[in-house]
């Protein structure tokens, strides 16, 4: 309260009243004096008269600033400025009657007064400074660390300044200075999200923010991995003649480059097996002079950080035949084969049987059907030698690892009594199969935090040919309704705590169906929004917890920033042209569990 050439009017008791948030009230008082001063001054000299200063002065933060204190008197009075209640910074000074702040700052604003003084009397004339803040924005990024994911899969990149006044203006570019991608999109401002990357959207992004102040710029990595596509030359099935040479190749692309495995059939020992069988993108074997022993089933297998893929080429080797030169080599049985006589078998021969075996798997077929107490044996319809790895117990034959080579007609014959004609108790078409495998990106089990967007894959490998892909909840419950299926995708555009569960991916195709379920696990310990908070003005948490405060404009009302400082929540008034400084997702941790 500033009272200007005070008279004997305004002598009185003057109460300042302060009304506290909490409703307390608090009054002080003070008794003012105005007397008369009844001696004339001398003819030839006058008190001194400041010239009235401006009511308030606005200086932008980091200007400098310069005021002038004109007064009259005889003689002429000295000239002093104060800052009430404060002493000057250190960029504040008095060169004569003139004030000048250097490079402004907040802390330089206050009530100014400029007094004259001579020997006749004293004037002043009170002046506010006003220092408009202008602050040079900071900035924040999350997820901070870099983000890696694979191709097809979604990321989302936010930044937000923590400081800045006015609140500056964020935008997303890439380092490269190339446009960002069409994939890209603007969720809300400085946050954006990225679908269904490519190869092309790996590299570096930039988060820009500018306000009259200066600018600010902070980075993140995005690198985007593709899982291993395996070539395999030649590939499924192969038939060779003992003594060929042969090779296999395998090769692989990926990001990054897949190491490459290529793995013989069990069993299989021969020294070119020596030969280097992994490496980085291929790998190459050479089979000389083939033999019997390597027929089988060959395993090509590619690896890196986004995940794997196999091929199998099943490769069959028949004996020399006679008409063909000579050889150094000589007949012998193969391992599955054993001396026998081959009596002919009972003409009226049983219903044939299908039995479909899973590529890379074991198979079992049976004998059981009649005449268990004869002795009995495996044959193939066609002659040809029982699949390397093949072994028969108790009537069944079990064939390990189960490659192209085993497929075909199966006999199996009973020899009922000594001197009697065998028996085809049995007969079994094998159909050799490769059933899909089923992979999820990310691997699983997956933890998340409400809110997040969620995105699975199920990734399928190892057919050709179309396959029908279904998601669904266990026990063939139905998705919840706040869940999306875009084809291999299963997607949760805000996941919450009740979304929590497995979640099966169904594939169908010619040959069967397979399933595999996806554990998606919901870290309810997270902040999540409370909608009771909203609208409150006093919530209670426990020292230690975290709460989530949301800032909901009423229609038509001003643009606000919201800071915290101390603890306290500070709402600064912007002018409609400046956006809005907070959104929904903006967090706040209390330290000590007390908001004031």
């Amino acid at each position: 309260l500033i009272i200007e050439h005070a008279s004997q009017e305004n002598t009185g008791r003057y109460s300042c009243t302060a009304y506290f948030p909490n409703g307390r009230v608090k009054t002080s008082t003070v008794d003012v004096l105005i007397t008369d001063n009844n001696v004339r001054p001398e003819s030839n000299k006058v008190a001194p008269r400041v010239n009235p200063l401006n009511k308030n002065y606005v200086v932008l933060q980091g200007a400098d600033f310069s005021l002038s204190c004109e007064a009259t008197g005889t003689p002429f009075p000295t000239i002093k400025w104060t800052l009430s209640g404060k002493t000057f910074e250190s960029n504040v000074q008095q060169s004569g009657n003139v004030l000048r702040i250097f490079n402004a700052q907040p802390s330089n604003g206050g009530v100014y007064i400029c007094v004259a003084n001579n020997e006749e009397g004293m004037d002043r004339s009170y002046t506010v400074v006003e220092i408009d803040r202008r602050e040079r924005p900071t900035l924040e990024i999350y997820p901070s660390e870099p983000q890696t994911i694979k191709v097809g899969e979604s990321v989302r990149l936010s930044c937000r300044a923590s400081a800045g006044v006015p609140y500056p203006t964020i935008t997303w570019v890439r380092k490269d200075r190339m446009p960002l991608s069409s994939r890209f999109t603007n969720d809300a401002e400085g946050v954006i999200t990225l679908r269904e990357a490519t190869l092309e959207d790996a590299g570096e992004y930039e988060c820009r923010a500018e306000n009259v102040a200066g600018s600010a710029v902070i980075a993140t990595t995005i690198e985007v991995l593709q899982p291993p596509i395996i070539r395999l030359e030649p590939n499924e099935y192969h038939k060779i003649t003992e003594n060929d040479d042969f090779t296999i190749h395998c090769s692989a692309t990926g990001k990054p480059a897949p190491m490459v495995m290529l793995t013989p059939p069990r069993g299989a020992m021969r020294s070119h097996f020596g030969q280097q069988t992994e490496g980085l993108r291929e790998v190459t074997l050479n089979l000389h002079r083939a033999e019997l022993n390597d027929a089988g089933t060959y395993e090509c297998t590619a690896k890196n950080a986004a995940g794997e893929d196999s091929q199998y080429l099943t490769l069959q080797v028949d004996m020399k035949r006679g008409d063909v030169g000579g050889s150094d080599d000589y007949d012998r049985p193969t391992a599955t084969q054993s001396p026998r006589p081959n009596p002919r078998p009972n003409p009226q021969l049983p219903f044939v049987h299908t039995y479909k075996a899973v590529l890379g798997e074991e198979a079992t077929l049976l004998c059981q059907e009649e005449l268990k107490s004869a002795r009995t044996e495996w044959r193939r319809s066609d002659g040809r030698p029982l699949p390397y790895g093949s072994t028969v117990r108790g009537g069944n034959l079990t064939i390990d690892n189960t490659g192209y080579d085993a497929e075909g007609l199966y006999d199996c014959i009973a020899y009922p009594l000594p001197n009697q004609q065998p028996v085809t108790v049995v007969r079994i078409m094998v159909e050799v199969v490769a059933m899909p495998k089923i992979t999820f990106s990310p691997s699983m089990p997956m933890t998340v935090r409400p809110g997040d967007m969620v995105d699975i894959y199920c990734n399928i490998t190892g057919v050709e040919g179309q396959v029908n892909i279904r998601w669904h909840g266990e026990d063939e419950r139905p998705l919840p309704p706040t869940v999306d299926v875009h084809g291999n995708y299963l997607r949760f555009s805000s996941i919450a705590p009740e979304d929590a569960g497995r979640y099966l991916c169904n594939v169908t195709h010619r040959h069967g169906t397979i399933t595999k379920a996806a554990e998606v696990i919901v870290n309810k310990t997270a902040l999540v929004h409370d909608p009771s908070h909203s609208g409150n003005r006093n919530i209670n948490v426990a020292q230690g917890s975290s709460i989530q405060l949301e800032c909901k404009l009423p229609p038509g009302a001003p643009y606000v920033n919201v800071r915290v400082s101390n603890e306290i929540l500070i709402f600064e008034k912007y002018t409609p042209s400046i956006r809005v400084g907070i959104t929904r997702e903006s967090i706040f941790k209390v330290p000590n569990g007390e908001l004031l």
